[in-house]
């Protein structure tokens, strides 16, 4: 869920007042390859070691999506 909620308020920041996230996935891209927790749920999210997965990891990475993106009002996100 806290993945999902990372995604929503990043790509959708106007349709929320505050985002509470517990216990966030938000760099997927970074933990896909460095924790063992990351290496376990590779089969779920995919690996970023593969091209074509990198691809919709970095979609969906929250972190690189607000460095990446113009600058803009996000929600405040308890975490």
């Amino acid at each position: 869920g806290a993945l999902a909620g990372g995604i929503a308020a990043t790509m959708r920041p106007e349709l929320f007042a505050a985002v509470l996230l517990n216990v966030p996935v938000a760099n997927i891209l970074r933990w896909s390859v460095s924790s063992t927790v990351g290496k376990m749920n590779e089969e779920e999210f995919g690996s970023a070691s593969v091209p074509e997965q990198r691809a919709w990891l970095e979609r969906i990475d929250v972190v690189d999506r607000v460095f990446a993106m113009a600058p803009q009002r996000y929600p405040p996100l308890l975490v």
